[in-house]
């Protein structure tokens, strides 16, 4: 925590300083998604038993390799933290980051969707009735970088009291919709609950961060296009890759 707002700040901050403006909104933050990840297999377990708690844990691990894969949150961060005072540099790393993020997930996404069949029915057949919440959690996979970015932009700008009162609305809206959407679709719906919720959780993210820094936002027709500032991008996402 204090490492990432030390590159938010640029070294002005100290330790306490940064505890104090931002540290309690980000324990408190912790603690809702800690409530939310352990409440949601009571509640699919209230409503259709435990073997769904089990499918639903299969296909929530499946998820989290499939987008820990290619972790860009790593270099996201010390970017756009580094950057925070050039509008112009931050728009470009917004604008670029979505254009180029969701193809990038959407072809991961296609990958684990075609190869998670074959091997649960061959490696783990005791799990191919899950493999429906695995398809619906690839869905989500798209948008990973949205997530990574939005992310990333509220700790540079320090806004993470807002993001907690984001993450408040979303576990309440987890506790209507996940009973529900399960009771009616099955297993299915503890999936079909998560991608609608998350999805929410970071458009609105996304949504508040333009509202309060209008300069980010753009033409979404200007990420079908490209140009020199496309070509610069890709060079030096090329060159962080090859690093690696």
């Amino acid at each position: 925590f204090v490492g990432s707002y030390a590159w938010a700040a640029g070294g002005k901050w100290s330790a306490a300083a940064l505890i104090k403006a931002q540290g309690v909104w980000v324990v408190l933050q912790r603690l809702i998604r800690q409530g939310e990840k352990n409440l949601r297999p009571l509640l699919i377990q209230a409503v259709l038993g435990r073997e769904a708690v089990a499918l639903w844990s299969f296909a929530e691990k499946v998820l989290t390799y499939a987008v820990s894969i290619f972790p860009i949150d790593d270099v996201l961060m010390p970017t756009i933290a580094h950057e925070r005072s050039d509008r112009d540099r931050l728009h470009v790393l917004l604008e670029r980051g979505i254009k180029y993020t969701i193809p990038f997930y959407a072809i991961i996404a296609v990958a684990v969707a075609a190869s998670i069949g074959p091997l649960v029915h061959h490696a783990f057949p005791a799990y191919s009735a899950g493999l429906p919440l695995v398809y619906v959690l690839c869905a989500y996979i798209p948008f990973t970088g949205l997530a990574y970015l939005m992310t990333s932009f509220y700790v540079s700008h320090q806004e993470q009291r807002r993001s907690f009162w984001l993450i408040v609305a979303r576990f309440c809206s987890s506790l209507i919709l996940l009973p529900t959407l399960c009771y009616f679709l099955g297993p299915i719906g503890a999936s079909v609950e998560f991608f609608i919720d998350i999805l929410a959780y970071n458009l609105f993210r996304f949504r508040f961060l333009v509202a309060s820094y209008p300069e980010l936002g753009f033409d979404a027709r200007r990420l079908f296009k490209f140009d020199s500032t496309d070509r610069d991008f890709l060079n030096r996402a090329k060159r962080y890759l090859l690093k690696r």
